[in-house]
């Protein structure tokens, strides 16, 4: 109490108020908040980070496969500056997102028939997820995992948000070589806009053609009906499991939309995890998730200046993969 008595502020608190009823628990609360400022530190100054999404793609171009972009973070005068935490993920599929506006029906189910997103200990969706909890890459093996009952995938998580991990990471692709991800073939619907004429008329088709990476021949039917049994339903049962596979379709489309302004597939970031199928010969996931963590990748003002005139007039764009020349 001395030091209250000695504070000239809270004295105030008195000469303002008369003690009445209805005063006093204002008062009160008063000193109460009085109180709990005394001794704490002032709050943290706001993050001075600045980004510029004109520094990338399309706004400014890279030149494909030169992978000095992916280091000149530490040419800009500022060691510490680009630094992005990249840190390891694995939770629930609904605890997540999509990015891009298209994710196509036939391919999700594929996967999800073959079996992807069917072991929450194993589902790697190989793909780095925005701190806003949006997934950049790994689209359908995220609805596959939703079909297959919605269990736990694993990722990297970076601290950016979606607005900022896209423009960085489609350059990253681009540095790396990759070039955009294209249609679909055998005109697969967007799950966004499928119906449950799409559902059946794709699973009826999957049941008879030919065996494909995922799917064996007869895997189909089995699948559906094991739904489910898996659902709690009793043994297996198609119909019931097609109506749990709707169930999952409009639930996706009601709380699963991308957004707003969201790419459409063929414009997003393409890095690819396996080390075969990737332009560069690398785990591009590991590699740009690596080169986030140690600043390497120039997020943030200020940027260096790594290309020539000359080179600049030769860089190609993601959006039309053609030359500028």
């Amino acid at each position: 109490m001395k030091d209250f008595e000695k504070t000239n502020d809270y004295k105030l608190i008195f000469e303002n108020y008369l003690l009445t009823d209805n005063t006093l628990p204002v008062i009160a609360a008063t000193i109460k908040n009085a109180a709990l400022t005394v001794g704490q530190k002032s709050a943290p100054a706001p993050s001075t980070k600045q980004f510029d999404p004109n520094q990338f793609p399309p706004h400014t171009p890279i030149q494909r496969g030169k992978e000095g972009w992916l280091t000149k973070g530490g040419k800009d005068n500022s060691p510490t500056d680009d630094v992005v935490p990249v840190t390891e993920f694995n939770d629930k599929a609904s605890s997540v997102k999509p990015s891009q506006s298209e994710i196509f029906l036939g391919k999700s189910l594929g996967m999800a028939v073959g079996g992807v997103g069917a072991d929450p200990e194993d589902n790697d969706l190989q793909a780095i997820i925005s701190s806003d909890m949006r997934i950049l890459d790994g689209h359908h093996r995220w609805a596959a995992t939703m079909f297959n009952g919605g269990g736990n995938l694993q990722g990297k998580k970076a601290d950016l948000t979606i607005d900022k991990l896209i423009p960085v990471l489609r350059a990253a692709g681009i540095a790396y070589g990759e070039e955009g991800r294209g249609e679909p073939t055998g005109g697969d619907v967007n799950i966004y806009q499928a119906t449950r004429e799409h559902v059946v008329a794709t699973l009826d088709n999957m049941a008879n053609k030919e065996p494909t990476k995922y799917v064996k021949k007869g895997q189909t039917k089995e699948w559906v009906a094991n739904l489910a049994e898996k659902g709690g339903y009793g043994g297996p049962d198609y119909e019931m499991g097609l109506d749990i596979i709707l169930e999952v379709l409009t639930d996706i489309q009601t709380n699963y939309q991308p957004q707003e302004g969201a790419l459409k597939r063929t414009e997003m970031p393409v890095l690819e995890p396996d080390t075969g199928d990737a332009a560069s010969g690398k785990n591009e996931v590991d590699d740009v998730s690596k080169k986030l963590n140690a600043g390497e990748i120039d997020v943030y003002s200020p940027y260096a200046n790594w290309m020539t005139q000359g080179q600049a007039k030769q860089t190609r764009y993601l959006s039309t993969g053609k030359s500028t020349t």
